[in-house]
C-alpha cells in the first residue's frame, strides 16, 4: 500500500491453476485478478501497476513447487496471489496435509527470496458432475485458511462465498 500511494510502480503475479489462469474467463478483461489489478489502477492512478499471469492449468501444488522459481521468483514480484486447490482435490491428488505443507514451502521462498506479500484464495466447489473430484473442496478451503492464518498471509475465502452465493 505505501508504494501504491507513493506513486510507485508495483508487480502483482497471480499463481496457481487454470481457475488462477482466467480459464473461465471470457475475455481476459475479465479475468478475476486483472479485474482487481484494474481497480487499483484506478485508486492509485499514479502508481505504475503490473499484473503477470504466472498461473498454469492443470496444476496442483506439486507442479506449483516446481514452477515457482521461473513463474513467481524470477518475476521479483511486490506481491503474490496464490490459488489452488481445484487439481489437489482431485482423486489420487495432493491429500490435505502434503497440499498446506506445499502452500507453506511456496510462502517460504516467495518471502525469502523476494519479500513480497502475499494472499491466499480459496477455490470454488467444482461441479457436482465433476467425476475426477474427491468432493471434499471444504478441506482445502479450510486448509488454505489455516496456513494463511499460520504464516501471516491475507486470505480470500472464496469458497465459502460461493457456497452462500449457491444456497
Amino acid at each position: 500500500r505505501k508504494k501504491l500511494r507513493a506513486g510507485e510502480k508495483i508487480r502483482i503475479v497471480a499463481y496457481g491453476d487454470s481457475i488462477t489462469a482466467g480459464g473461465d474467463a471470457s475475455a481476459p478483461g475479465l479475468i478475476f485478478w486483472e479485474r482487481w489489478a484494474d481497480a487499483l489502477r484506478q485508486k492509485y492512478p499514479r502508481a505504475t501497476i503490473e499484473a503477470i499471469n504466472g498461473a498454469t492449468g492443470g496444476d496442483s501444488t506439486v507442479q506449483g513447487l516446481q514452477r515457482l522459481p521461473e513463474k513467481v521468483l524470477a518475476q521479483e514480484p511486490d506481491l503474490v496471489l496464490i490459488g489452488f486447490g481445484m487439481n489437489d482435490h482431485n482423486r489420487g491428488g495432493v491429500p490435505p496435509a502434503a497440499f498446506a505443507g506445499n502452500l507453506r514451502t511456496m510462502i517460504d521462498h516467495i518471502r525469502a527470496d523476494t519479500g513480497a506479500e502475499i494472499v491466499l484464495f480459496s477455490a470454488f466447489p467444482p461441479n457436482p458432475k465433476w467425476h475426477y473430484g474427491t468432493h471434499n473442496m471444504a478441506a482445502y478451503a479450510a486448509t488454505t485458511e489455516a496456513v494463511a492464518r499460520e504464516k501471516s498471509c491475507a486470505f480470500a475465502d472464496v469458497y465459502h462465498h460461493w457456497m452462500e452465493f449457491a444456497e
